[in-house]
């Protein structure tokens, strides 16, 4: 576990503080790319595993490679696209 989760209420809203720890960046690897089928554009470390990639389309379609994958550092591997903007419950 990460810690504490928080909740607190105002008004009819809901303020949710999950748990978090710091990710330190490290050098994208060729074996990065070969577990994805994409290069990462950033690589980040601590518990997991974190890779940015480019757009959405290129997280809609990774070409796993389970045997490279499984060799990489971090407990577990998680591929994500470059923080686009933020958006409310309203917008979806």
């Amino acid at each position: 576990m990460c810690g504490d989760i928080f909740v607190d209420v105002n008004d009819d809203f809901y303020i949710i503080n999950f748990p978090s720890y710091s990710l330190n960046e490290i050098n994208v690897t060729d074996e990065m790319t070969k577990a994805i089928g994409v290069k990462p554009v950033a690589a980040y470390i601590n518990r997991d595993l974190m890779l940015i990639v480019e757009s959405e389309s290129e997280v809609r379609n990774l070409k796993i490679n389970q045997k490279v994958l499984k060799n990489l550092d971090g407990l577990a591997t998680v591929v994500t696209v470059k923080f686009l903007h933020k958006i409310s419950c309203d917008e979806i």
